[in-house]
């Protein structure tokens, strides 16, 4: 079978400089890419994109499929043909490209054969790993910089929530102890009511701090065999008084029965009191939350989902970062999503979000899945 020939205008070992062969740099950096993709499908749609970008490349493509025994050709041309053909080439690319077999050893233009049906050349052989490496070595790069930056952020955080939960929290006990001796010996109704918002606020700032150093610093998890829908009973029992009086119905969905997992219960009973508030709070009155869970082979899923007006795609791409809110200023320091997914994650599970909104789709609502391994019986 013929191999592909040098990078346009480059110079091959055992060929004349300057002679025009078909393999274009950006096809070349597309192969690379192919290369690198393990994914059979993801590398069939590069190759597609490359065989309706490069003429030349699609032509040398063709004729190293017409020559195969085990290529049929339904589609006589254009999108669907390139569809055809990268399907064909994307299991084949390495033994076509020679790729790590006789990669890097050149390889003549034999008299009487054109530069097209050319074995493929030092050039070529020394092009694509280059760029296979430093594709590669941006991606670690970029992955290695978004670690390093998530990292320093958490770290900065964390530093700032454990100086404030020094310098804050002992006036704060001063206040709110001094708030709950007066309130004990008061007995104007107005003074009361004033004493136990000074109180409640202090509380407040208390939970804040406590979120922050959660989120940054989160305690080792205490992994123990519990059941989700223990929890889950547990869970709507702690919402049943704040739904009923917003007017909203908070209801078990899907089999009760015990789904065993590992996991420390005391955090993920956190995580899903974060994602239920969160309901809470965008539905804003009558509505209807409904909490589910079920295994899934390896794994056991927990949904909760609303019947609200969904998220926005502006908000959706915040909604795990740390001091994100959707909601009006003051009204949430905007970690109840972020330590659920903190959570969820050190547990080595993930959160998967649907229902964005749209124009079109108001009230379509949204859904919150929690995935944790399973322990199986």
């Amino acid at each position: 079978m013929r191999q592909l020939p040098i990078v346009r205008g480059q110079e091959a070992h055992g060929c004349e400089a300057g002679v025009e062969v078909p393999l274009a740099p950006a096809t070349a950096e597309a192969l690379a890419v192919a290369l690198l993709t393990e994914d059979i499908a993801a590398r069939e749609r590069v190759l597609s994109h490359a065989l309706a970008s490069d003429a030349d490349f699609s032509a040398w493509s063709s004729r190293q499929a017409a020559e195969s025994v085990d290529f049929v050709a339904t589609a006589a041309d254009g999108v669907a043909a390139n569809d055809e053909l990268a399907i064909w080439l994307a299991p084949r690319l390495e033994d076509l490209l020679d790729w790590g077999s006789e990669a890097g050893q050149g390889g003549a233009v034999e008299a009487g054969q054109s530069t097209d049906d050319a074995k493929p050349s030092s050039a070529v052989a020394r092009l694509l790993p280059q760029l296979a490496a430093r594709l590669c070595r941006l991606k670690q790069l970029e992955t290695r910089f978004d670690e390093t930056l998530e990292a320093e952020k958490l770290e900065a955080m964390a530093e700032f929530a454990a100086g404030a939960g020094h310098e804050i929290n002992n006036p704060l006990a001063v206040i709110s102890g001094r708030a709950q001796l007066f309130l004990r010996h008061e007995t104007d109704p107005e003074r009361r009511r004033e004493l136990a918002v000074m109180n409640s606020q202090a509380r407040r700032v208390y939970e804040m701090i406590a979120d922050m150093m959660l989120f940054a610093r989160p305690p080792r998890p205490r992994p123990e065999a519990c059941d989700v829908s223990a929890i889950l009973d547990r869970l709507i029992a702690d919402f049943a008084t704040k739904a009923a009086e917003r007017g909203v119905a908070l209801v078990r969905t899907g089999p009760s029965t015990p789904l065993a997992i590992q996991a420390d219960p005391t955090q993920l009973i956190v995580a899903l009191r974060a994602v239920c508030d969160n309901a809470l709070n965008v539905l804003e009155g009558a509505g209807r939350i409904e909490v589910a869970a079920r295994a899934d082979g390896d794994w056991v899923e927990v949904t909760i989902r609303d019947d609200g007006p969904g998220i926005p795609p502006e908000v959706r791409r915040h909604l795990f970062d740390p001091f994100y809110s959707g909601r009006a200023s003051g009204r949430g320091l905007g970690l109840g999503l972020s330590k659920c997914w903190r959570i969820v994650t050190n547990h080595g599970g993930s959160v998967v979000v649907d229902g964005a909104a749209s124009p079109s789709a108001d009230g379509q609502g949204a859904a919150f899945t929690i995935r944790l391994p399973r322990v199986n019986a």
